[in-house]
């Protein structure tokens, strides 16, 4: 019920100091302000895509630690004003063909939506 290792890796390696975020600049007195500074100000809209083995009451019990991490850490350090759209399949392991190439169908529809 956590970010897969490796989306974790890919964003600490991406979403560096400097490019996408900095430190608050410190006013006259040499104290900074909270948080940090978003610098990726054009980003009007983030996308995640995610498949569960559980049921959505499940997942949101659990924290659903994902979404979290993208809705609210990553895009406040990156562009706080961009929306998130977030895409959930759940119960993966035990659905038809049919739900999983209909949930396929959709996620495919996501890009021509962004333009």
């Amino acid at each position: 019920m956590n970010t897969p290792a490796s989306l974790k890796g890919f964003l600490d390696r991406t979403l560096v100091p400097g490019l996408t975020w900095t430190f608050p600049s410190k006013d006259k007195k040499g104290v900074a302000a909270l948080g940090l500074t978003p610098k990726l100000q054009n980003v009007e809209q983030i996308v995640g895509i995610s498949t569960y083995g559980a049921s959505q009451s499940i997942v949101t019990l659990a924290g659903d630690n994902g979404r979290r991490m993208i809705s609210n850490a990553i895009r406040h350090s990156v562009c706080p004003a961009a929306t998130v759209l977030w895409l959930s399949f759940y119960h993966l392991d035990t659905v038809s063909n049919e739900e999983r190439a209909k949930f396929l169908d959709q996620v495919k529809e996501v890009p021509k939506d962004l333009l």
